[in-house]
């Protein structure tokens, strides 16, 4: 078997057998960091469009202190508490019925939340938001009013609003003789999943050592 030195090219005359085993090694460096890149962009947060949940439920059939189920508004990312009635004759939702004077839980569902505003009837009641270890991060009262054209004939409503870096994972809406008419939330926090800049930390350490351990391999069979 023929001994081919450092400086020997190959059979076919191309170029020496370890510059072509430094360029593979540097080849599948440049792909690794692409892939790495391609990882992180993978976790990077991302804006997300609202979605808004209006509890007007007077036109499928509910009316005055009809009970609420708590998976009712499930396909959209929230869970009721129990004892959850309409009220405004259908189009807003309180607790417990005739009285309302209790309180709603909100719990959305897989994901946290950086912003979320909510439209109140009367902006009696205070809303608190809780993160995901059911720790107290904020308590609302009404910042401003908003429109609700379709709420019994038009009109201006209390709104309560949160923006914050914090992910909100529910919410209680503690009523005094009020209700909620709509609420709407966005830019979903991560509660699972590790942060990126840690898993982009370990797969880059990894790469790295793949390829030093790589490139000592092939420098030692020039040697």
């Amino acid at each position: 078997m023929p001994y081919i030195r450092a400086g020997d090219t190959g059979s076919g005359g191309g170029p020496p057998v370890c510059e072509r085993k430094r360029k593979g090694v540097d080849e599948m460096k440049t792909k690794v960091w692409i892939a790495l890149a391609g990882f992180i962009l993978c976790f990077l947060p991302t804006k997300a469009g609202a979605t808004t949940i209006s509890f007007d439920l007077s036109g499928s059939g509910y009316t005055q202190d009809s009970s609420v189920a708590t998976n009712l508004f499930q396909g959209s990312g929230l869970l009721l508490s129990s004892g959850v009635v309409t009220a405004c004759g259908g189009q807003c939702i309180s607790s417990p019925a005739v009285a309302y004077d209790s309180s709603i839980t909100g719990t959305f569902i897989g994901a946290a939340y950086g912003s979320l505003e909510f439209v109140g009837v009367n902006g009696l009641g205070a809303i608190s938001l809780y993160d995901t270890g059911g720790n107290l991060v904020q308590t609302l009262t009404p910042s401003g009013t908003v429109s609700v054209p379709t709420f019994e004939g038009g009109g201006f409503y209390p709104e309560y609003s949160y923006s914050g870096t914090t992910g909100i994972a529910f919410f209680t809406d503690n009523l005094v003789l009020d209700g909620l008419i709509q609420m709407s939330f966005s830019d979903p926090v991560a509660t699972t999943t590790p942060e990126p800049s840690s898993l982009a930390m370990m797969l880059a350490g990894l790469v790295l050592l793949g390829v030093a351990l790589q490139r000592k391999k092939a420098e030692q069979g020039c040697a």
